[in-house]
């Protein structure tokens, strides 16, 4: 635009100038010609650039991995002079607020533009999305005036598909049987004794079975029925730094992925299992029996805003000493592994999968506790097997 007004403003001089050196009346009359048409397209941008009413529409919901696509819409009476409408599209990521900038240019005479959005490798969430500086310009460039800002919209990007393979070695208590019954589970009487193990280290000593104790030569305690836990944990941890510097983005997203495909695949094959978010400072516990548990879980993730740093979910873990509910865990976290996990209790059935950037596949193992190292590109491309 500013090359467009320097241009006119330079034909306007010339024009002046003629006038002088020639005193000829008709090349006077351009001038003033010139002159009004820059007022008068300044007076009609200005009057209908408030009638432009701009709105942008497109899916509520979509999925990570696939272009977006939107539809920019400007609704006006009749107009005379404004022509081209430009602003600034942000999408904003709320998960992890990473801002994408898009220009927008649209001629106002087609009513309306779809867009493609390339953004394949945004976190998964809350996706805002705003027209920031919108302003038409009148049919010549020379004058632009605001437009009345659009309503922002929010979409759920929700994670895209990785392929997951669910490899069953052990029934977990909550395990379904025949699709109506249940395996023996904690839940059924809070009187009983629902199974009889090893002393783990903050065990109650009133649990400890003191005859089993003396025959076997090793402490055995008694646990109770508990009716509100399952004994398998999915849990996702992730943070934008791992212990030694910034994760990427692509990293946190596979990871988020990778860890609501294996609770959807979990799901498919009938176990009952809790799944484990850190929210605000604390860990979001939800149960997951059906198919409408795993939606609502999977809704409640979309709102997470990533930690500043990963492990958060592990400390809580071993905080609360959640080894004595839940005999088997499943973690997924991005960048490197917290030093948490190396601090777990040995006999802790725990399968730690780190995404990273790049690298081969990773496994090392110590006792009931396994520590995979996968890249991302791996995780997409290739079928993940977890073993339960």
């Amino acid at each position: 635009m500013a090359k467009i007004r320097g241009i006119y403003a330079a034909v306007t001089e010339v024009t002046f100038a003629l006038f002088l050196w020639q005193r000829e009346w008709f090349v006077f009359g351009i001038f003033l010609f010139e002159i009004l048409w820059f007022v008068l397209l300044w007076i009609l941008i200005r009057v209908e650039a408030p009638r432009i009413q701009v709105s942008i529409r497109t899916s509520p919901t979509w999925r990570a991995g696939k272009p977006l696509q939107m539809e920019i819409r400007a609704d006006s009476r009749r107009l005379l002079a404004a022509a081209i409408l430009e602003g600034t599209l942000e999408c904003e990521n709320l998960m992890i607020g990473k801002t994408k900038i898009v220009p927008i240019h649209m001629n106002l005479s087609e009513k309306s533009v779809l867009l493609t959005l390339p953004i394949e490798t945004a976190v998964c969430g809350r996706i805002k999305i705003s027209l920031v500086g919108a302003r038409c310009y009148d049919i010549f460039s020379l004058n632009a005036a605001p437009v009345p800002p659009a309503q922002e919209c929010q979409i759920l990007l929700y994670p895209q598909e990785v392929p997951v393979e669910i490899l069953k070695y052990s029934s977990p208590a909550g395990d379904s049987l025949d699709g109506t019954q249940m395996a023996p589970k904690k839940g059924k009487d809070a009187s009983e004794v629902y199974d009889l193990r090893e002393y783990h280290s903050g065990d109650d000593f009133r649990s400890i079975h003191w005859k089993l104790t003396g025959k076997l030569g090793v402490m055995m305690v008694r646990e109770a029925s508990d009716p509100t836990r399952h004994d398998t944990l999915i849990l996702l941890d992730i943070g934008q730094f791992d212990e030694k510097a910034k994760v990427s983005p692509q990293a946190l997203s596979t990871a988020f992925s990778l860890a609501a495909g294996i609770c959807g695949k979990m799901q498919e094959a009938g176990y009952f299992f809790d799944a484990g978010l850190p929210v605000n400072g604390e860990v979001l516990v939800r149960q997951i029996s059906d198919e409408r548990a795993y939606e609502k879980m999977l809704d409640a993730w979309m709102y997470l805003v990533v930690p500043e740093k990963n492990g958060s979910g592990l400390l809580w873990f071993e905080a609360e000493n959640m080894q004595r509910t839940f005999r088997r865990v499943i973690y997924v976290t991005a960048g490197l592994c917290p030093d948490t996990f190396f601090r777990l209790p040995e006999n802790l059935d725990i399968t730690a999968i780190c995404v990273q950037d790049e690298g081969a596949i990773r496994v090392s193992e110590l006792c009931r506790r396994v520590l995979m190292e996968v890249s991302a590109e791996e995780v997409l491309k290739n079928t993940f097997r977890v073993v339960i």
